[in-house]
């Protein structure tokens, strides 16, 4: 069995079994998802959800020589995480200044 710690979530304890698991590039991800609107979902925004998340929550994902994937299980473990965040009570204000702080520091590149 081999695990790969999921670089894209620091701290997290779900990994890629890269054995198990069906591993997916990044535009197959955007390919699998539906957008918003009946568009098709934008390659950058499954590159946000691996880089800064979305309400806290990281896409997992591995590098394997110059290129980044994911897989499917990683998915939809993201998927049923973000579920719960949607159905639990409101965030806490630290969370929320602390994502806000983040995105700053994104924008000015930090």
């Amino acid at each position: 069995m081999h695990w790969v710690l999921s670089p894209s979530n620091p701290g997290h304890n779900c990994m890629i079994d890269v054995e198990h698991e069906k591993l997916m590039s990044l535009p197959d991800v955007a390919a699998m998802l539906p957008g918003r609107r009946r568009r098709k979902l934008a390659l950058s925004t499954v590159w946000r959800w691996i880089k800064r998340g979305r309400k806290g929550v990281r896409l997992e994902s591995i590098v394997i020589g110059a290129r980044r994937y994911t897989s499917r299980e990683a998915v939809l473990r993201w998927l049923a995480q973000l579920n719960e965040v949607e159905s639990s009570p409101q965030r806490s204000t630290s969370r929320m200044l602390d994502t806000r702080v983040e995105g700053q520091l994104d924008a000015l590149r930090l």
